[in-house]
Protein backbone atom coordinates (compact mmCIF):
# COMPACT_ATOMS: atom_id res chain seq x y z
CA UNK A 1 0.00 0.00 0.00
CA UNK A 2 1.21 3.32 -1.20
CA UNK A 3 1.64 6.24 1.71
CA UNK A 4 -1.32 8.27 -0.08
CA UNK A 5 -3.45 5.15 0.15
CA UNK A 6 -2.66 4.57 3.82
CA UNK A 7 -3.45 8.20 4.24
CA UNK A 8 -6.86 8.14 2.81
CA UNK A 9 -8.00 4.54 4.13
CA UNK A 10 -6.71 5.48 7.94
CA UNK A 11 -10.01 7.55 8.93
CA UNK A 12 -12.68 4.78 7.44
CA UNK A 13 -10.06 2.50 9.80
CA UNK A 14 -10.27 3.98 12.72
CA UNK A 15 -14.01 4.87 12.36
CA UNK A 16 -14.81 1.35 12.17
CA UNK A 17 -12.32 0.32 15.08
CA UNK A 18 -10.11 -1.82 12.76
CA UNK A 19 -6.64 -2.08 13.88
CA UNK A 20 -4.55 -2.49 11.14
CA UNK A 21 -0.71 -4.44 11.18
CA UNK A 22 1.44 -2.68 9.04
CA UNK A 23 4.73 -4.71 7.30
CA UNK A 24 7.35 -2.94 5.81
CA UNK A 25 11.09 -2.94 6.25
CA UNK A 26 13.06 -0.71 7.98
CA UNK A 27 13.16 3.31 7.00
CA UNK A 28 10.37 3.07 4.46
CA UNK A 29 8.13 5.15 6.88
CA UNK A 30 5.92 3.03 8.79
CA UNK A 31 6.52 5.17 11.69
CA UNK A 32 6.90 8.74 10.02
CA UNK A 33 3.23 8.46 7.69
CA UNK A 34 0.65 7.88 10.93
CA UNK A 35 2.92 11.06 12.11
CA UNK A 36 2.22 12.51 9.12
CA UNK A 37 -1.64 11.66 9.66
CA UNK A 38 -1.75 12.88 13.01
CA UNK A 39 0.13 16.31 12.50
CA UNK A 40 -2.48 16.78 9.08
CA UNK A 41 -5.41 16.02 11.32
CA UNK A 42 -4.95 17.05 14.54
CA UNK A 43 -3.91 13.78 16.28
CA UNK A 44 -2.17 13.22 19.07
CA UNK A 45 0.03 10.44 18.84
CA UNK A 46 1.66 7.86 21.17
CA UNK A 47 4.37 5.75 19.71
CA UNK A 48 5.50 2.76 21.61
CA UNK A 49 8.42 0.93 20.63
CA UNK A 50 7.54 -2.19 22.33
CA UNK A 51 10.58 -3.73 21.10
CA UNK A 52 12.37 -2.17 24.29
CA UNK A 53 9.79 -2.16 26.57
CA UNK A 54 9.06 -4.59 29.92
CA UNK A 55 5.36 -5.33 30.66
CA UNK A 56 6.04 -2.52 33.76
CA UNK A 57 6.70 0.38 30.68
CA UNK A 58 3.66 -0.73 29.16
CA UNK A 59 0.75 -1.17 31.90
CA UNK A 60 2.87 0.09 35.06
CA UNK A 61 4.33 -0.87 38.63
CA UNK A 62 2.08 -2.56 41.07
CA UNK A 63 1.58 -0.54 44.32
CA UNK A 64 0.42 -1.77 47.61
CA UNK A 65 -3.14 -0.18 49.16
CA UNK A 66 -3.26 0.19 52.71
CA UNK A 67 -5.81 0.99 55.68
CA UNK A 68 -5.69 3.22 57.78
CA UNK A 69 -3.52 0.83 60.62
CA UNK A 70 -1.01 0.90 57.62
CA UNK A 71 -2.40 -2.76 56.61
CA UNK A 72 -1.74 -4.00 52.93
CA UNK A 73 -5.73 -4.63 51.80
CA UNK A 74 -5.18 -4.42 47.62
CA UNK A 75 -2.78 -3.81 45.10
CA UNK A 76 -2.82 -1.64 42.01
CA UNK A 77 -1.16 -0.66 39.74
CA UNK A 78 0.53 3.00 38.75
CA UNK A 79 -0.11 3.96 35.39
CA UNK A 80 3.02 4.83 33.60
CA UNK A 81 3.56 8.18 32.15
CA UNK A 82 2.48 7.44 28.55
CA UNK A 83 -0.77 6.02 29.89
CA UNK A 84 -1.33 9.27 32.04
CA UNK A 85 -0.74 11.56 29.57
CA UNK A 86 -2.80 9.45 27.20
CA UNK A 87 -5.79 9.91 29.60
CA UNK A 88 -4.89 13.37 30.44
CA UNK A 89 -5.00 14.72 26.94
CA UNK A 90 -8.38 12.27 25.85
CA UNK A 91 -10.01 14.31 29.00
CA UNK A 92 -8.70 17.85 28.45
CA UNK A 93 -9.28 17.10 24.82
CA UNK A 94 -12.72 14.88 24.56
CA UNK A 95 -13.41 16.32 20.77
CA UNK A 96 -9.88 15.32 19.52
CA UNK A 97 -8.29 12.06 18.78
CA UNK A 98 -5.47 9.99 19.78
CA UNK A 99 -3.81 7.31 18.03
CA UNK A 100 -1.20 4.61 20.10
CA UNK A 101 1.26 3.40 17.92
CA UNK A 102 1.99 -0.56 18.86
CA UNK A 103 5.90 -0.09 16.92
CA UNK A 104 7.94 -3.02 16.37
CA UNK A 105 5.24 -5.55 17.57
CA UNK A 106 6.97 -9.05 16.46
CA UNK A 107 10.81 -7.31 18.02
CA UNK A 108 8.47 -7.26 21.82
CA UNK A 109 9.18 -9.76 24.67
CA UNK A 110 6.71 -12.82 24.70
CA UNK A 111 4.98 -11.36 28.05
CA UNK A 112 4.76 -7.69 26.34
CA UNK A 113 2.02 -9.74 24.01
CA UNK A 114 -0.51 -10.34 25.90
CA UNK A 115 -1.45 -6.71 27.14
CA UNK A 116 -0.92 -6.08 23.43
CA UNK A 117 -3.78 -8.46 22.36
CA UNK A 118 -6.00 -6.86 25.17
CA UNK A 119 -5.68 -2.93 23.68
CA UNK A 120 -6.42 -4.23 19.94
CA UNK A 121 -9.20 -6.46 20.81
CA UNK A 122 -10.91 -4.97 23.88
CA UNK A 123 -9.61 -1.07 24.07
CA UNK A 124 -8.18 -1.64 27.40
CA UNK A 125 -5.03 -1.78 29.14
CA UNK A 126 -5.15 -4.23 32.39
CA UNK A 127 -7.66 -2.42 34.44
CA UNK A 128 -7.39 0.97 32.52
CA UNK A 129 -10.19 1.38 29.58
CA UNK A 130 -9.40 3.56 26.47
CA UNK A 131 -11.98 6.59 26.15
CA UNK A 132 -13.90 6.47 22.86
CA UNK A 133 -11.16 8.98 21.44
CA UNK A 134 -8.60 6.36 21.22
CA UNK A 135 -7.57 4.19 18.24
CA UNK A 136 -4.55 1.71 18.00
CA UNK A 137 -2.72 0.48 15.01
CA UNK A 138 0.37 -1.54 14.72
CA UNK A 139 4.14 -1.88 12.17
CA UNK A 140 6.31 -4.81 12.21
CA UNK A 141 9.24 -5.86 10.09
CA UNK A 142 8.53 -8.93 7.41
CA UNK A 143 10.08 -12.30 9.14
CA UNK A 144 12.56 -12.77 6.66
CA UNK A 145 16.56 -13.46 7.19
CA UNK A 146 17.15 -9.17 6.99
CA UNK A 147 15.89 -8.69 10.64
CA UNK A 148 15.54 -10.24 13.91
CA UNK A 149 12.26 -10.63 15.05
CA UNK A 150 9.83 -13.32 17.26
CA UNK A 151 7.69 -15.63 15.66
CA UNK A 152 3.92 -14.25 15.15
CA UNK A 153 2.29 -17.36 13.46
CA UNK A 154 -0.16 -17.31 16.73
CA UNK A 155 -3.37 -17.51 14.47
CA UNK A 156 -5.82 -15.93 17.64
CA UNK A 157 -2.97 -13.00 17.30
CA UNK A 158 -2.88 -12.37 13.64
CA UNK A 159 -6.91 -12.30 13.14
CA UNK A 160 -6.80 -9.45 15.34
CA UNK A 161 -5.74 -7.65 12.86
CA UNK A 162 -6.14 -5.82 9.05
CA UNK A 163 -2.73 -6.46 7.38
CA UNK A 164 -1.39 -3.91 5.26
CA UNK A 165 1.71 -4.44 3.41
CA UNK A 166 3.54 -1.06 3.28
CA UNK A 167 5.37 -0.08 -0.30
CA UNK A 168 5.81 3.83 -0.15
CA UNK A 169 6.56 5.15 -4.09
CA UNK A 170 9.92 7.07 -4.58
CA UNK A 171 8.33 10.11 -5.58
CA UNK A 172 6.33 9.47 -1.95
CA UNK A 173 9.53 9.21 -0.06
CA UNK A 174 11.33 11.87 -2.08
CA UNK A 175 8.42 14.35 -1.62
CA UNK A 176 8.63 13.28 2.05
CA UNK A 177 12.41 14.22 1.98
CA UNK A 178 11.07 17.63 0.38
CA UNK A 179 8.61 18.28 3.17
CA UNK A 180 11.17 17.49 5.78
CA UNK A 181 13.58 20.05 4.52
CA UNK A 182 16.19 17.89 3.20
CA UNK A 183 19.28 18.49 1.09
CA UNK A 184 18.14 19.36 -2.58
CA UNK A 185 21.12 18.28 -4.29
CA UNK A 186 20.80 14.73 -2.11
CA UNK A 187 16.48 14.65 -3.79
CA UNK A 188 17.95 15.86 -6.90
CA UNK A 189 20.34 12.26 -7.05
CA UNK A 190 17.83 10.24 -5.75
CA UNK A 191 15.41 11.34 -8.27
CA UNK A 192 17.76 10.79 -10.90
CA UNK A 193 19.30 7.54 -9.80
CA UNK A 194 16.14 6.33 -7.86
CA UNK A 195 17.87 2.15 -7.31
CA UNK A 196 20.73 4.46 -5.22
CA UNK A 197 18.16 5.37 -2.38
CA UNK A 198 18.39 1.87 -0.42
CA UNK A 199 19.96 -1.73 -0.65
CA UNK A 200 17.71 -4.48 -2.27
CA UNK A 201 16.14 -6.19 0.59
CA UNK A 202 14.37 -9.51 0.57
CA UNK A 203 11.12 -9.19 -0.61
CA UNK A 204 8.40 -10.63 1.49
CA UNK A 205 4.30 -11.42 1.09
CA UNK A 206 1.60 -11.34 3.94
CA UNK A 207 -0.67 -13.80 2.35
CA UNK A 208 0.26 -16.76 4.62
CA UNK A 209 0.28 -14.33 7.33
CA UNK A 210 -4.00 -13.54 6.57
CA UNK A 211 -6.71 -16.35 6.62
CA UNK A 212 -10.37 -15.76 6.87
CA UNK A 213 -12.49 -16.10 10.32
CA UNK A 214 -15.62 -14.73 11.47
CA UNK A 215 -13.86 -12.10 13.33
CA UNK A 216 -11.94 -10.91 9.90
CA UNK A 217 -15.16 -10.83 8.16
CA UNK A 218 -17.10 -8.77 10.87
CA UNK A 219 -14.36 -6.30 10.97
CA UNK A 220 -15.03 -5.67 7.15
CA UNK A 221 -18.74 -5.71 7.42
CA UNK A 222 -18.23 -2.55 9.65
CA UNK A 223 -15.63 -1.23 7.31
CA UNK A 224 -17.92 -1.80 4.03
CA UNK A 225 -20.72 0.23 6.50
CA UNK A 226 -18.27 3.59 6.83
CA UNK A 227 -18.43 4.43 3.17
CA UNK A 228 -14.78 3.76 2.40
CA UNK A 229 -13.97 3.30 -1.15
CA UNK A 230 -14.09 0.49 -3.04
CA UNK A 231 -10.51 0.83 -4.25
CA UNK A 232 -9.72 1.29 -0.55
CA UNK A 233 -11.50 -1.67 1.00
CA UNK A 234 -10.34 -4.16 -1.95
CA UNK A 235 -6.95 -3.31 -1.24
CA UNK A 236 -7.61 -4.02 2.58
CA UNK A 237 -10.02 -6.69 2.14
CA UNK A 238 -6.51 -8.69 0.92
CA UNK A 239 -5.14 -7.98 4.43
CA UNK A 240 -8.02 -9.22 6.34
CA UNK A 241 -9.33 -12.33 4.65
CA UNK A 242 -6.34 -13.35 1.96
CA UNK A 243 -6.07 -13.11 -2.02
CA UNK A 244 -8.87 -16.48 -2.56
CA UNK A 245 -11.53 -14.94 -0.07
CA UNK A 246 -11.49 -11.61 -1.69
CA UNK A 247 -11.84 -13.24 -5.16
CA UNK A 248 -14.62 -15.03 -4.61
CA UNK A 249 -16.25 -12.33 -2.47
CA UNK A 250 -15.71 -10.27 -5.74
CA UNK A 251 -17.00 -12.80 -8.58
CA UNK A 252 -20.26 -13.36 -6.09
CA UNK A 253 -20.78 -9.09 -6.22
CA UNK A 254 -20.28 -9.39 -9.65
CA UNK A 255 -23.09 -11.80 -10.25
CA UNK A 256 -25.24 -11.34 -7.40
CA UNK A 257 -28.60 -9.76 -8.24
CA UNK A 258 -29.12 -6.06 -7.37
CA UNK A 259 -32.32 -4.14 -6.38
CA UNK A 260 -33.51 -1.96 -9.46
CA UNK A 261 -32.30 2.15 -9.55
CA UNK A 262 -34.47 5.02 -9.56
CA UNK A 263 -33.19 5.24 -13.41
CA UNK A 264 -34.14 2.07 -14.05
CA UNK A 265 -38.10 2.59 -12.95
CA UNK A 266 -38.52 6.06 -14.20
CA UNK A 267 -36.79 5.18 -18.25
CA UNK A 268 -39.07 2.14 -19.02
CA UNK A 269 -41.34 -0.15 -16.79
CA UNK A 270 -41.63 -2.70 -19.72
CA UNK A 271 -37.84 -3.21 -19.55
CA UNK A 272 -37.43 -4.13 -16.16
CA UNK A 273 -41.29 -5.80 -15.94
CA UNK A 274 -39.80 -9.24 -15.90
CA UNK A 275 -37.06 -8.21 -13.07
CA UNK A 276 -39.62 -7.11 -11.04
CA UNK A 277 -42.03 -10.12 -11.46
CA UNK A 278 -38.37 -12.50 -10.73
CA UNK A 279 -38.10 -10.63 -7.61
CA UNK A 280 -41.12 -10.91 -6.36
CA UNK A 281 -41.10 -14.84 -6.90
CA UNK A 282 -38.24 -15.39 -5.21
CA UNK A 283 -39.85 -13.66 -1.92
CA UNK A 284 -36.95 -10.50 -2.25
CA UNK A 285 -39.35 -7.88 -0.84
CA UNK A 286 -35.54 -6.72 0.66
CA UNK A 287 -34.49 -5.75 -2.98
CA UNK A 288 -38.11 -4.31 -4.12
CA UNK A 289 -38.32 -2.52 -0.84
CA UNK A 290 -34.98 -0.76 -1.49
CA UNK A 291 -35.68 0.45 -5.07
CA UNK A 292 -38.98 2.41 -2.96
CA UNK A 293 -36.72 3.49 -0.79
CA UNK A 294 -34.77 5.09 -3.02
CA UNK A 295 -37.84 6.65 -4.93
CA UNK A 296 -38.81 8.38 -2.12
CA UNK A 297 -35.34 9.67 -1.37
CA UNK A 298 -35.19 10.73 -5.17
CA UNK A 299 -38.31 12.51 -4.82
CA UNK A 300 -37.08 14.41 -2.03
CA UNK A 301 -34.10 16.27 -3.71
CA UNK A 302 -35.08 19.90 -4.38
CA UNK A 303 -36.43 20.48 -7.92
CA UNK A 304 -37.55 17.40 -8.82
CA UNK A 305 -39.87 17.50 -11.52
CA UNK A 306 -41.45 14.00 -13.57
CA UNK A 307 -42.67 14.19 -16.77
CA UNK A 308 -46.39 12.36 -17.83
CA UNK A 309 -43.61 8.97 -19.06
CA UNK A 310 -41.61 8.78 -15.52
CA UNK A 311 -45.01 9.24 -13.47
CA UNK A 312 -46.81 5.99 -15.19
CA UNK A 313 -43.46 4.59 -15.32
CA UNK A 314 -43.66 4.47 -11.31
CA UNK A 315 -47.21 3.75 -10.86
CA UNK A 316 -46.21 0.81 -13.34
CA UNK A 317 -43.74 -0.03 -10.94
CA UNK A 318 -46.01 0.50 -7.67
CA UNK A 319 -49.15 -1.72 -9.25
CA UNK A 320 -46.35 -4.58 -9.71
CA UNK A 321 -45.63 -5.05 -6.17
CA UNK A 322 -47.24 -6.94 -3.64
CA UNK A 323 -50.64 -5.64 -2.03
CA UNK A 324 -49.07 -4.27 1.19
CA UNK A 325 -45.73 -3.01 -0.35
CA UNK A 326 -47.71 -1.24 -2.46
CA UNK A 327 -50.04 0.44 -0.06
CA UNK A 328 -46.90 1.10 2.11
CA UNK A 329 -44.91 2.91 -0.71
CA UNK A 330 -47.75 5.10 -2.12
CA UNK A 331 -48.60 6.15 1.17
CA UNK A 332 -44.58 7.87 1.19
CA UNK A 333 -45.03 8.73 -2.23
CA UNK A 334 -48.54 10.26 -2.61
CA UNK A 335 -46.78 13.42 -0.57
CA UNK A 336 -43.42 13.91 -2.24
CA UNK A 337 -44.71 14.95 -6.01
CA UNK A 338 -47.37 16.79 -7.39
CA UNK A 339 -47.38 15.56 -10.81
CA UNK A 340 -47.09 11.90 -9.29
CA UNK A 341 -50.12 12.82 -6.87
CA UNK A 342 -52.26 13.78 -9.51
CA UNK A 343 -51.39 10.97 -11.80
CA UNK A 344 -52.33 8.51 -8.54
CA UNK A 345 -55.43 10.44 -8.12
CA UNK A 346 -56.53 9.30 -11.50
CA UNK A 347 -55.29 5.94 -11.91
CA UNK A 348 -57.91 3.64 -11.72
CA UNK A 349 -56.07 -0.31 -11.30
CA UNK A 350 -54.18 1.67 -8.54
CA UNK A 351 -57.00 2.62 -6.34
CA UNK A 352 -58.44 -0.48 -6.76
CA UNK A 353 -55.49 -2.08 -5.82
CA UNK A 354 -55.10 0.24 -2.77
CA UNK A 355 -58.94 -0.42 -1.65
CA UNK A 356 -58.20 -4.13 -1.64
CA UNK A 357 -54.67 -4.17 0.23
CA UNK A 358 -56.29 -1.80 2.91
CA UNK A 359 -59.73 -4.16 2.86
CA UNK A 360 -57.28 -6.94 3.58
CA UNK A 361 -55.74 -5.62 6.48
CA UNK A 362 -58.48 -4.57 8.02
CA UNK A 363 -59.97 -7.92 7.52
CA UNK A 364 -56.68 -9.15 8.87
CA UNK A 365 -56.56 -7.21 11.96
CA UNK A 366 -60.17 -8.35 12.83
CA UNK A 367 -59.84 -11.71 12.38
CA UNK A 368 -56.38 -11.07 14.80
CA UNK A 369 -58.47 -9.22 17.57
CA UNK A 370 -60.89 -12.20 17.36
CA UNK A 371 -58.53 -15.00 17.98
CA UNK A 372 -57.22 -12.78 21.11
CA UNK A 373 -60.89 -12.59 22.35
Amino acid sequence: MQVSHYKEALPYLLKSRSTILVWGHHGTGKSSAPLQFCEDNGYKLFNLRLGSQEVGDLIGLATHVTNSKGEVVATKFAPPDWLKELFDFCEKNPNKHAIIHLDEINRARRDILAPVFQMVLDYQLHTYKFPENVYCIASANPNTDDYNVIDLSDCAFLDRFIHIKFAPTVREVLDYFQTCGEDEEIIGFLRDQPSMMESKLTDFSIDEMVKPSRRSWQQLSKLKRTGIPSNLFRELMFGAVGVTATSAFEEYVKNAEKPLTVEEVLADFKAIKKKVASQLDAGRNDMLNKTCEDIEKHLDKEGITLSEVECKNILDFIKALSSELCFSTCRQLYIKNETLREAMDKDKKLIKKLQEAKTAANNGKEATESTKE
